[in-house]
């Protein structure tokens, strides 16, 4: 009979998680690059209960946010799938935000610091005139001067928010095959303010029910060892 407890206490969690991830998306509603996330858990069952049932699952909104026109040289975006790849101290890091800037060192580097992976560009302290290809490819005075790496994740990989519309994955990334860098725009967050209000509002509701509901039985528990007493 506690298993109903059990199962009342594992979907508030459930609930608290989406309402934590729900949090997350409104505060990052104007980080530019960042992808709304959606928290998917397990239908609660008796047996997963007791087997301990696994933890929720954070996968990111595939919808691009919309671009938005800065003509910066180096103010980069994504028109389709796929990620920037930064270099931290902690290992590679992974971004659709693509407002960057050439370092005091020459290399291009994150609004986070990192620095901003690709093949064959190298410095870009002494580069004159830089443009960009929907490949990546950078040119310097209309030469070929390096590019920009893009890699792309499978529908299975998790990617953990680490804040500022950075990312960071246990899984392998392939290099992507038809990239589409656009130069002098940005993406903007891709969170809906409607639609997140709107899954509040339904977390909100489920809380409501799943709480009454333990109340209920509790108050039937109490009536049957009352019951008990009494004979």
């Amino acid at each position: 009979m506690a298993n109903v407890f059990l199962v009342g206490a594992a979907a508030l969690d459930g609930e608290l998680e989406r309402l934590r991830v729900i949090g997350q998306n409104f505060a990052n509603a104007a980080t530019v690059g960042y992808r709304a996330e959606i928290s998917v858990r397990p239908a609660v069952l008796f047996s997963t209960v007791l087997d301990n049932e696994p933890p929720a699952t954070v996968l990111q909104s595939a919808k691009l946010g919309a671009l938005r026109q800065t003509s910066q040289t180096l103010d980069l975006a994504l028109g389709g799938p796929g990620y920037f790849v930064l270099k931290s101290a902690e290992g590679y890091r992974y971004t659709r935000r693509g407002d960057f800037h050439v370092g005091t060192d020459g290399l291009v580097h994150s609004s986070k610091g990192y620095e901003v992976m690709g093949s064959g560009f190298g410095s870009l302290r002494n580069l004159d005139s830089i443009e960009i290809d929907h490949d990546g490819t950078l040119f310097d005075n209309g030469r070929p001067a390096g590019r920009i790496d893009v890699v792309e994740f499978g529908s299975d990989a998790v990617l953990v928010h680490e804040g500022g519309g950075v990312y960071s994955s246990t899984s392998a990334p392939d290099s992507s095959s038809s990239p589409d860098v656009r130069q002098g725009y940005l993406e903007q967050s891709n969170v809906d303010p409607a639609t997140e209000t709107v899954q509040m509002m339904q977390v909100v509701r489920r809380v409501g029910m799943v709480t009454r509901a333990i109340r209920a039985y509790d108050s039937m528990l109490d009536a049957a060892v009352n019951e008990l007493g009494n004979g």
